[in-house]
């Protein structure tokens, strides 16, 4: 058992983490790599103020007094301000929280919303996450320490020139120094947040640029830079690989290289800059499949990674054509799903992930990562991105095969289509083949139902990435792919659909899966300008009971009168027949267009007890 441990190179990585963790853990924060980086630096004087100060003159808004001022309407002004001042004041709003005063040094290791409370004295590694209760979501103060608002100080000083949020950002960031030693505490626990608060803090300092360089020889600079060499150190030992020596990470691989990539830009002499250029590099085509779609095939995911992947091409100029290019593919594959209403459809998980963040958004809207002008706040997180000069970017594609994804359009109808393959994990995956998205005039009338919530609540996570929560159908009470039940198993979900396309066209698609055990489901949508027609066809030993879902944004009033259900929207009218000797019941629903939060809404409910072969059902539409 010691020779293996010794001899495997798998056991032995992990042998070195637990060591290092071991030591670390009882070293108070002292790191002889540190103290010898310390005594180099000393002989280079102000090397990382200077390498602030290069990176600071690339960004949009250097040596532009007024850019902030042309880039936001007068409307968008106002409402970044009173957020600004709102954060000043204490009052945050995360993940479904709703305003919430956590006072103006908040505890950073409690979940506000939950109530828990981690130690602060705790070595990151030691914490047992089974023994955590129920309705305790450690995403909060996770969410909290990525410092997300410091953008938006940043961006409200130069639009005032009010030295009170750059005051607010040094005192923050103090205060978070002065509570989370290094690696003790939850806000070291997971590397993905330690490398986006890196990237926060840095794209902080190149906004306050004018006042950061009044502080060369202040105790303010010395600790936040001296916390960036820590924070890269951190990254650089405990990257989120999915495995000691393996290559198969992630978004949270994706976040630890940025991180890295972005703190070695202040300090060049270490090594992480250049292993994390080559290593985004390797991993935006290993997690980008051909057509364009991120490998975890969710799109809210697919929009985190992105924002990543523009930021680093943004702030690094060593990249390849081959990246740009992908990036290039990404980005259609967002024009191609934000089409018809402009808000991204939910295919698979969504926790609102984002890199950076002003909070005045529509976080439902991806359309700035593709040069839109896509509503409030869509301008100011462009340029936070740094993607000024990025061209606009239009929908060339309709058909992702690589992802599972499909997209129709005609007249007044958009339609979306999940009929692929799952992610390698399932991670994010739901059960959603063969289920659909549908706008018409304009206004979403199907939805997916969103994701709520992870770990803090494993009923509500379930029932939100079931089958019964999509535009599909459940053959005798079974879901299509098995997921487990418990908490540790809340992130993976089998693919026993094994989906097939049968054929798909301009205007329509006919897919299959065999995810009911005994029964074979295939689906057949044709998209005409006034309507949607769906043939479901069921092959197996005799009649099955089955139970079809389709389920109404939440700004839907549908009404249910004999077999037909219909809704009126600003364009018209639209309206689904119900086949005869079926059942229909409109019933209560939820609906989750964020993370933590959920909005009524209504779901129609058919049922047939005794099905075979084929049923059509008709959705059309009038103005």
């Amino acid at each position: 058992m010691i020779r293996e441990l010794f001899t495997s190179p798998d056991r032995r990585a992990r042998a070195r983490r637990k060591i290092g963790n071991f030591v670390r853990a009882n070293a108070y924060g002292f790191d002889l790599k540190y103290e010898n980086f310390q005594r180099k630096l000393r002989g280079r004087g102000t090397a990382p103020m200077e390498s602030i100060n290069r990176l600071a003159e690339r960004a949009p808004w250097a040596s532009k007094p007024e850019y902030f001022d042309d880039r936001l309407s007068h409307e968008e002004r106002e409402a970044l301000i009173r957020e600004a001042e709102s954060r000043l004041n204490g009052v945050v709003d995360l993940l479904g929280s709703g305003p919430v005063d956590i006072g103006t040094e908040p505890d950073w290791h409690r979940d506000f919303i939950g109530g828990y409370r981690w130690e602060s004295h705790v070595h990151f590694s030691s914490f047992d996450w089974s023994k955590l209760p129920d309705k305790v979501d450690i995403k909060v103060p996770w969410e909290l320490s990525r410092c997300m608002h410091f953008g938006t100080w940043g961006v409200a000083f130069l639009l005032t020139r009010d030295v009170k949020f750059y005051e607010g950002f040094k005192s923050q960031v103090i205060h978070w120094l002065d509570n989370n030693p290094f690696e003790k505490g939850v806000n070291w626990a997971c590397p993905m947040d330690v490398g986006l608060r890196a990237a926060n803090w840095i794209n902080a300092l190149c906004l306050f640029q004018e006042e950061v360089r009044k502080e060369q020889e202040s105790s303010f600079l010395d600790r936040i830079l001296k916390s960036l060499w820590f924070h890269g150190r951190h990254l650089a030992r405990n990257l989120e690989w999915n495995g000691p020596v393996g290559r198969t990470g992630g978004n949270h691989l994706l976040a630890n290289l940025l991180g890295m990539l972005a703190i070695g830009q202040l300090f060049p002499n270490e090594p992480w800059r250049d292993f994390a250029r080559k290593e985004l590099e390797n991993q935006v085509q290993r997690q980008t499949l051909q057509d364009g779609c991120n490998f975890e095939l969710a799109t809210s995911y697919h929009r985190l990674v992105l924002e990543i992947f523009i930021w680093a091409g943004q702030i690094e100029t060593g990249f390849s054509s081959e990246y740009d290019e992908t990036v290039g593919r990404m980005r259609k594959f967002v024009a191609a799903y934000s089409e018809g209403s402009g808000l991204s459809p939910q295919f698979g998980d969504n926790d609102s992930g984002r890199l950076f963040c002003t909070g005045i958004d529509d976080e439902r809207n991806h359309c700035y990562l593709i040069g839109q002008d896509a509503g409030m706040g869509s301008r100011v997180h462009q340029s936070l991105l740094w993607m000024d000069h990025l061209e606009k970017v239009i929908a060339t594609k309709d058909e992702f095969p690589d992802g599972g994804f499909w997209f129709f359009r005609n007249g007044e109808g958009v339609l979306g289509f999940r009929a692929g393959a799952l992610s390698a994990t399932g991670g994010h995956a739901h059960c959603d083949q063969l289920s659909f998205v549908l706008t018409v005039f304009g206004e979403r009338i199907f939805v997916d139902r969103g994701v709520y919530c992870y770990t803090s609540d494993t009923e509500m996570r379930n029932r939100f990435r079931s089958t019964a929560a999509h535009n599909t159908v459940m053959v005798g009470g079974r879901e299509q792919n098995y997921f487990g039940r418990r908490k540790r198993e809340l992130f993976g979900i089998r693919d026993d659909t094994k989906t097939k396309v049968l054929a798909a066209s301009k205007r329509g698609i006919q897919a299959e899966h065999f995810g009911f055990e005994g029964v074979k489901f295939e689906r057949h949508l044709e998209l005409r300008e006034d309507g949607l027609e769906i043939t479901d066809k069921f092959e197996g030993d005799g009649p099955v009971k089955v139970e079809w879902r389709f389920h109404f944004s939440p700004e839907c009033e549908p009404k249910l009168e004999g077999q037909r259900v219909y809704v009126k929207v600003v364009g018209g009218e639209v309206g689904l027949r119900v086949p005869e000797g079926l059942e229909a019941t409109l019933v209560e629903s939820e609906h989750s267009d964020s993370y933590g939060s959920k909005q009524p809404a209504k779901s129609l409910v058919i049922k047939g007890t005794k099905v075979t072969g084929a049923v059509s059902m008709d959705i059309s539409w009038e103005q």
